[in-house]
């Protein structure tokens, strides 16, 4: 009978459960049952007894710390252990001295063996260090740092503190796109993290032929990562224990805003009413629940982090009013004006009249400041006209 594999999982270097697996299968069990103990995950909060199981996976909360199936990122961590695919299990333990925030996976003993880690054509990369972080999601990007004006990856192949999103063949002009949302979200008032757009031939040690020439790149400076040390941080799949499959699924911005409201201080309910103007204003219709995030930076206190993935998705196909999850109740942007804001109110424990006063003065600061924004941000020519249509006829504007 094949006995269980285990995990020690830590938050910083405290041990706070075990990650089991099993014939493919994975369990995790959490055992920081102390009365001082670190937020692990709000779910662990809700219910810190309950035997989470994956069947084929790892359990929600942990499959959510890795690459999405499919994404380019875990495709080059299989190939790198000589597989077509890997468990998460494999992943989580391969990769679990550098997963995003600040939980470590420690296998407790050798994986040799694993019916999911044996292979007998391991391959050596086709670059000079090997990949050794996880970043969530399915754009293609890396966790680097600066080595004077490079970006390089890390020859541990973790510890990077800047992740890196490279074009993608499939959307022209991702990094510019984003680049230019990110500033112009930081002008009109909302917390962004520092950006920057970087030549490729800046780029230094990634997989060959992945950096296009010619092409730029986004650098942003990881919120999870300071120069005191990691900050722990969930997205809210996590915080909903939900598959990334599942990220549009029964979920709407009531909800996410209900969490806040519970769990963070007001003023982050006020910065979550920002964001959602922005949002509907910049045409970012693909905010799903990994992008959303909350941070833990000390004693159990839980603060929203800093916006990220902003990209004006409506620039390109699809709906071009059509939002990734209902705001009171509906998911069309042109429906949505301050008395739709004013319903959110409850969810987020503020003031109706604060919440009104803070939509019209944030869709005051974006349509002031774009043309400064404009001018001086490399934006695409097609977002620019896709922008400048929504400021014109989207009623939360006009």
């Amino acid at each position: 009978m094949q006995s269980d594999v285990t995990a020690s999982v830590f938050l910083r270097d405290r041990r706070v459960g075990v990650l089991g697996y099993h014939k493919g299968n994975t369990w995790f069990e959490y055992t920081d049952l102390s009365v001082d103990h670190p937020v692990l995950g709000q779910g662990f909060e809700r219910d810190p007894r309950k035997r989470r199981t994956g069947s084929g996976s790892a359990p929600e909360w942990f499959a959510n710390l890795l690459p999405e199936p499919g994404s380019g990122l875990r495709q080059l961590v299989a190939t790198e252990l000589g597989r077509r695919s890997v468990h998460d299990f494999v992943l989580l333990c391969h990769l679990g001295e550098d997963l995003p925030g600040a939980v470590r996976v420690v296998p407790d003993a050798k994986l040799d063996g694993l019916p999911d880690h044996e292979s007998t054509d391991r391959r050596a990369p086709d670059h000079e260090h090997a990949l050794r972080f996880s970043l969530a999601g399915v754009q293609p990007k890396f966790s680097m740092r600066y080595e004077g004006k490079a970006l390089v990856l890390p020859a541990s192949g973790s510890g990077g503190d800047w992740i890196v999103k490279l074009q993608d063949q499939r959307y022209p002009d991702v990094p510019a796109n984003e680049y230019t949302m990110l500033q112009w979200a930081g002008r009109a008032g909302i917390e962004v993290p520092e950006s920057r757009l970087v030549p490729g031939t800046e780029v230094r040690n990634l997989p060959d032929a992945l950096v296009q020439p010619g092409t730029d790149v986004l650098a942003v400076r990881r919120f999870d990562r300071t120069d005191d040390g990691r900050v722990h941080q969930e997205d809210f799949a996590q915080v909903r224990e939900v598959s990334a499959e599942a990220k549009y699924d029964k979920a709407n911005y009531e909800g996410i805003g209900r969490v806040i409201g519970a769990v963070c201080p007001a003023e982050d309910g006020i910065e979550y009413v920002r964001r959602l103007v922005a949002m509907v204003v910049m045409g970012n219709a693909d905010a799903h629940l990994k992008n959303w995030t909350l941070r833990y930076p000390g004693a159990g206190q839980a603060r929203l982090s800093p916006a990220y993935d902003l990209v004006c998705v409506t620039a390109y196909d699809g709906p071009p009013h059509k939002l990734a999850l209902p705001l009171s109740g509906t998911t069309n942007s042109t429906a949505i004006n301050v008395e739709s804001f004013r319903r959110l109110a409850p969810a987020l424990g503020l003031k109706p009249e604060l919440v009104t006063k803070t939509v019209q003065e944030t869709a005051e600061a974006l349509a002031t400041t774009w043309h400064e924004v404009k001018v001086q941000c490399p934006v695409p020519a097609f977002v620019v006209a896709t922008v400048e249509e929504r400021l014109r006829s989207l009623p939360l504007v006009s």
